[in-house]
This record gives structure tokens, C-alpha cells and sequence, in this order.
């Protein structure tokens, strides 16, 4: 399991981003009912599963975390994902233990 270990640490920050920027917002022209299908959608993705990890799930709590404690916006947080991406994972497990 622990083979897989770093494998799962990046689907998870990448599906995470994923969704994280592709939260809609004023920049897209979106009719109203455009930005009902698209907010349907998106929050079928974030649904948290029952049997197993949702990895958009989790990574979207991430990074709405780092969000949160840094203040800021997609631009606040793409230093920091980039930073996380760069340093092993086994350095980033082991300072959680």
C-alpha cells in the first residue's frame, strides 16, 4: 500500500485543483441557467463517497483550506500546490507524522 503512497498524494492534489479552478465566477458569461447545470454538475463531482476516497473531494478541501488560511484566491493557492508539488512526497508524509 504504501508503494502506491505517492501516486494517490498526486491524484489527489491534481484532481483537487482541478476542481478548485473550475469553480465558475464572473469572468464567464454564463446564462442563469447555464450556471444551474454547471453548479448541478460540479457539486456531483465534489459529492463525498460512501465506500471509498473521493479524490475530488478530499483535494477540494485541501486547497479550500489553504484557501482559507492564506486569504486568497486561485492565485494565492497556485504557489503553494506548485511548492507541494516540488518537494518529494515521502518529505511531506513524514512531516505529518
Amino acid at each position: 500500500m504504501l508503494y502506491f503512497l505517492p501516486q494517490m498524494q498526486t491524484k489527489i492534489a491534481n484532481e483537487g485543483w482541478a476542481v478548485f479552478h473550475a469553480t465558475p465566477d464572473a469572468r464567464l458569461d454564463l446564462s442563469p441557467q447555464e450556471y444551474v447545470d454547471f453548479a448541478n454538475m460540479h457539486s456531483g463531482v465534489l459529492q463525498p463517497a460512501r465506500r471509498r476516497i473521493n479524490p475530488y473531494h478530499v483535494g477540494h478541501g485541501i486547497l479550500e483550506d489553504i484557501n482559507r488560511r492564506h486569504g486568497g484566491d486561485e492565485t494565492t493557492v497556485a504557489p503553494i500546490m506548485f511548492e507541494m508539488r516540488e518537494r518529494p512526497a515521502t518529505s511531506r508524509w513524514c512531516a505529518t507524522i
